[in-house]
């Protein structure tokens, strides 16, 4: 039984029917899906308001488990093989799909169980592991049974010798597991299908009963793997399709569906008014409103609908006709200036730039009746004390003169902010500078800033001139230990040899053995070389002059890095190498 009774006003499922899709032939245990859903209430919440109370299940979630885990066939086993789940953020995923691993693990008596955590990257595949494992930490009767590896990022349970482990898109093409129980999450990030294909595909050939469930939220590439299944399981609710192992839930709006009603939200967000605060998402679509890049992200995250790219060159609900913005793009966006003329001005700076900006022009009425393009190069975007986004432009003469004064604060209403790729949320960087030395600096700078450290000039310049290389001249840092490869300061492209030794991709990969504070000082070891024997290169901030120090993961442990300083500083690592 549940350790306290179920919060006035936290609902249950009332009056429980099985799924549509269950077949003539099969047939709801009761008794089967009692057992799931009280092992998960047993499980205890682990973030927010909830946490440490029991993890009471909302009626969508609980249609769901006694679907999945209640409707058998007449041998017994799970009629549904996989159940595919789309919903949008702030839902309580991760807790859901923690909640399902544990059970597939501990109580869904499978000899030798399985049970694979996956996502796009280590990171990601963490996200429900670190759930899971605060979830078993917090139940003493689990506890009793079980391993946790941090380091590993592995759950073992003594009492079927099963484990829970992640796994990521890193494993690339490695076959040979025997998958009882696959938790993927967030399949929408997936680079390609090469991950699911081999934890799915044959994978469990050898399993009775496996369960394989995929939830995430919608995504804006509509030729993946998530998309594939997206539209499987739409064909599947419209009856379009027949597959009676695939359970098929989303929780989305169409694109022609209204995202700025209310009511919508909640037909999109179950949780809404529960574990997710209407408040918030009234804060977050007024932000959409005054934003173009906001309101794709908001339709994206809060609504659950599929976008045409996170990056947007003109925001699709612009050429909605009831859109303020849409005649006069469609028509004259000023006098000056016919729609296409205007439209390729803006592409010219989003390519150079990285980034469109237009003033947008209201009457004394407040309505639209001019956009003038802005040059993005005496643009400045940033954020107030209060988080509050605002824009300042320098004018100059060759502007129209629509704004007074030098140096202009613009509010984000009057501003159509048109991003490219970028690293903070903020700004885009132009496709065609990014691999141009000129904004490479600019990417070092937002490492920098988002690292929370100053690097030392020398290091900048180094790294630039070296990304990525692999010496010509052997390098011994010490007897025995040589240099392989810099790493990259500046992100490789995806599909390069050199995409997993991006500085970034290498703290992420390893970042359950480092110590650090994100919100205020960032990670105390920077790796920026590769050296033999397992082994990084690093820059030690454990002062405010960083030395270099070599990292070794033998002997680490999480949060415990086992490190050895071999410089006093940069410099001193070039001098001592004969490196110019």
């Amino acid at each position: 039984m549940a350790k306290e009774p179920r919060p006035k006003g936290y609902p249950k499922l009332k009056n429980y029917k099985p799924s549509q899709f269950m077949l003539p032939t099969s047939h709801y245990d009761k008794k089967k899906a009692d057992r799931a859903v009280t092992f998960i209430e047993n499980l205890c919440h682990t973030k927010g308001k909830w946490a440490g109370t029991p993890f009471w299940l909302l009626p969508w979630q609980e249609q769901l488990i006694r679907d999945i885990f209640g409707i058998v066939k007449p041998d017994g086993n799970r009629q549904f093989r996989t159940a595919f789940v789309e919903i949008c953020k702030k839902v309580g995923k991760s807790e859901l799909a923690a909640a399902i691993a544990l059970y597939l693990l501990y109580a869904d008596n499978e000899p030798s169980a399985e049970v694979y955590g996956a996502a796009a990257d280590r990171q990601q595949a963490s996200i429900v592991f670190d759930v899971a494992k605060q979830m078993v930490e917090m139940s003493p009767a689990l506890m009793k049974r079980s391993k946790l590896m941090g380091a590993t990022k592995r759950i073992v349970n003594y009492g079927n010798a099963g484990y829970y482990q992640v796994l990521s898109a890193e494993v690339g093409g490695k076959h040979g597991f025997s998958v009882s129980g696959l938790v993927f999450d967030e399949i929408h990030t997936q680079p390609n299908r090469q991950l699911y294909d081999v934890l799915t595909k044959g994978s469990s050939d050898a399993r009775q009963n496996p369960l394989h469930f995929i939830i995430t939220t919608a995504g804006n590439d509509r030729h993946s793997i998530a998309y594939e299944l997206h539209i499987k399981a739409v064909d599947i609710l419209e009856g379009r399709r027949v597959d009676p192992t695939f359970y098929p839930v989303v929780y989305g709006l169409k694109d022609d569906e209204d995202w700025e009603d209310e009511a919508n939200w909640y037909k999109v967000n179950p949780s809404l008014g529960y574990t997710v605060d209407v408040e918030r998402l009234r804060d977050a679509y007024r932000e959409a409103k005054q934003n173009p890049a906001d309101e794709i992200t908001f339709k994206w995250l809060r609504c659950n609908m599929w976008v045409s790219s996170t990056v947007a060159w003109i925001p699709d609900a612009i050429y909605m006709r009831e859109h303020p913005l849409y005649h006069l793009l469609h028509d004259e966006p000023n006098p000056e200036m016919t729609s296409f003329v205007f439209r390729e001005t803006l592409m010219t700076h989003l390519l150079l730039w990285g980034n469109g900006y237009c003033q947008i022009i209201r009457n004394g009425k407040g309505e639209v009746v001019a956009l003038y393009p802005l040059m993005p190069n005496r643009m400045t975007v940033d954020r107030d004390a209060k988080g509050r986004l605002y824009y300042q432009y320098q004018k100059s003469s060759e502007d129209a003169p629509t704004m007074e004064g030098s140096n202009v604060i613009l509010d984000p209403s009057d501003v159509l902010h048109i991003p490219g790729l970028g690293f903070d949320g903020l700004v885009g960087y132009s496709p065609i500078a990014m691999a141009s030395e000129n904004i490479t600096r600019d990417i070092i700078n937002a490492r920098e800033k988002k690292w929370k450290v100053v690097l030392p000039e020398s290091f900048k310049i180094f790294m630039l001139d070296n990304n990525g290389v692999i010496p010509d001249e052997r390098i011994t840092i010490e007897t025995g230990i040589a240099l392989e490869k810099f790493l990259c300061i500046v992100p490789a492209i995806a599909e390069s040899p050199n995409a997993t030794d991006d500085i970034d991709v290498v703290i992420t990969k390893y970042d359950e053995f480092m110590v650090f504070d994100e919100d205020s000082v960032g990670p105390d070891l920077i790796p920026f070389a590769r050296l033999s024997g397992d082994k990084l290169l690093c820059l030690c901030y454990e002062n405010k002059n960083p030395q270099i120090a070599v990292w070794s993961f033998e002997g680490s442990e999480d949060f415990s890095p086992n490190y050895k300083k071999v410089y006093s500083s940069f410099d001193e690592f070039l001098s001592a190498n004969n490196i110019k």
